[in-house]
């Protein structure tokens, strides 16, 4: 039997847009953040397990960063659930009717204050719809079990089924033409530009034969194959612009010999922080790594949300007490907003502006999606157990990977051009 938890989400998931938009009870608001907060503590206690049910591995590590993820949000819904903040949010919805082009109208002020602080209380607080998706995304199931998670092909209600055991992984394999179609236009072109990878291109083209026959196993083995071959090739590249002071030999035998694991090479490969992006793109792009440059930058967001969310609960409690149509305030009053001007500047520390959200990520961090379930279906095939490749949704698994280590490779060499050291 399915958790009640789940059937509840199911349904809520087609009601998000009118939840969004229209008024609703309080009734309806509590059930809503209830039922998020199950759904969650259902995952909290599953990663709990898992955290604890072995040796430090990606397992590990994922449930370690999902449980930190969980007890934010849960949280969340907990101070969205002080009457208080139920009440405001369910206040009937402000008649605002402004004509076109008198926004700024000062005749208008009255109006303009009231739709603002409405709906910025509304955004303020959480949106059950967006947040089911932050729950769902963080589920066991595609998390850990598929860890399907770094897939970006598709819709996202597929992957919110799945997490909730409605759907089949095995439906992903519909992406499998459109992906190799994407190796056959990007890939493929980009990697015959490049010095020594004829013998790589061949074996692409010999996965895609495979493919177009249905013969998934042999086309997975040659994915994972060619796919690590070129994935050690970039890190080479990378390691020797990273350490100039390193010859040849040197780098061939630090990705080559002092890491015969892919894993090991990934995360424990010492690259440098030299990749520029933005850091909200960073955190919500790999929201599921857990890795040291990531959960840095991951905590400066979480702590710029909090006091963001604190600077407006304390604006729009000073603009209560300034109100001009209100009496003069009291020293009770005046004392406070002392108080809270000054709480504001401890706050504001935590605040990423324009000077701080440019930040730089590693190659551990890109390629991380590798050293989880990815690393364990490459051991699976050392092994000799066959049988968990031979099936078209993972034939997809393994084309997409491919194709997100081609735009990492690319990505790279626009700081690292080849013939530059």
């Amino acid at each position: 039997m399915r958790n009640t938890a789940d059937i509840s989400m199911q349904t809520q998931s087609k009601a998000t847009i009118v939840y969004l938009m229209s008024n609703i009870t309080k009734a309806e608001r509590i059930t809503h953040l209830k039922t998020l907060r199950a759904l969650a503590n259902k995952y909290l206690d599953q990663y709990k397990e898992l955290k604890n049910s072995g040796p430090k591995t990606w397992v590990s590590m994922k449930s370690e960063s999902a449980i930190k993820s969980l007890q934010e949000i849960i949280a969340r819904i907990n101070k969205d659930l002080h009457t208080k903040n139920v009440e405001a949010y369910c206040r009937p919805r402000p008649e605002v009717s402004i004509p076109v082009g008198k926004w700024d109208d000062p005749a208008f002020a009255p109006q303009k204050k009231e739709h603002n602080r409405y709906w910025g209380e509304i955004w303020r607080q959480v949106q059950p719809g967006f947040l089911q998706i932050d729950i769902l995304r963080l589920s066991p199931e595609q998390n850990i079990k598929y860890d399907i998670t770094w897939l970006t092909d598709g819709v996202v209600g597929d992957y919110m089924e799945i997490a909730l055991g409605i759907k089949d992984v095995r439906i992903l394999s519909k992406h499998l033409p459109s992906s190799i179609s994407d190796v056959k236009i990007v890939a493929l072109p980009f990697y015959e530009t490049l010095p020594g990878f004829a013998h790589r291109v061949n074996l692409i083209n010999k996965a895609i034969t495979h493919s177009k026959e249905k013969d998934y196993l042999t086309s997975n083995i040659l994915l994972i194959t060619v796919t690590e071959s070129i994935v050690r090739e970039l890190c080479y590249h990378v390691y020797r612009k990273q350490n100039p002071d390193k010859d040849e030999l040197d780098a061939h035998n630090h990705v080559y010999n002092t890491f015969t694991s892919l894993e090991k090479l990934i995360t424990g490969g010492n690259w440098k922080d030299d990749f520029p992006k933005k850091i909200t793109s960073a955190v919500t792009t790999y929201f599921d790594v857990n890795e040291p440059t990531i959960n840095l930058l991951r905590s400066k967001v979480n702590a710029h949300n909090k006091a963001y969310r604190k600077i407006v609960d304390t604006m729009n409690e000073q603009a209560e007490i300034l109100d001009p149509e209100k009496e003069a305030i009291s020293e009770e009053q005046r004392l406070l907003l002392l108080k809270q001007i000054a709480e504001m500047e401890k706050f504001s520390k935590d605040w990423i502006g324009p000077d701080n959200v440019d930040i730089k990520i590693n190659l551990s961090t890109m390629l991380n999606f590798l050293a989880r379930k990815y690393k364990d279906d490459r051991n699976t095939l050392i092994h000799g157990r066959f049988e968990t490749l031979n099936h078209e949704w993972k034939n997809y698994i393994n084309y997409a990977a491919l194709l997100e280590v081609t735009k990492v490779y690319k990505d790279y060499l626009q700081i690292y051009p080849i013939g530059h050291v």
